[in-house]
């Protein structure tokens, strides 16, 4: 991922992307790392929510449409089924 991506995230995703550089102190290339780590993530939370068709390709899926009202719908199940489909699907 390339920064000029980050406003493709939702607003919340890059407002903790300025955060974690600016006051944390995390390197340019961690937060690059970290953007496109939580891409993926929502890419995969659109599918499973139904917000998009899954056989919908990723530069169709509009991530700028979460909210955190959304986020609050992600449970700790739909961060292991993530993690699993990294592991079956992704080979990471």
């Amino acid at each position: 991922m390339r920064r000029e991506e980050f406003y493709q995230l939702p607003m919340l995703v890059q407002d903790y992307l300025v955060y974690i550089e600016a006051i944390k102190g995390h390197s340019e290339l961690s937060v690059i790392e970290y953007a496109g780590d939580l891409r993926t993530f929502f890419r995969y939370i659109v599918r499973q929510k139904g917000l998009f068709p899954a056989s919908a390709e990723d530069s169709e899926l509009d991530l700028t449409v979460i909210d955190i009202e959304f986020i609050k719908t992600i449970t700790l199940n739909d961060a292991y089924q993530f993690l699993i489909y990294c592991k079956n699907v992704r080979k990471n």
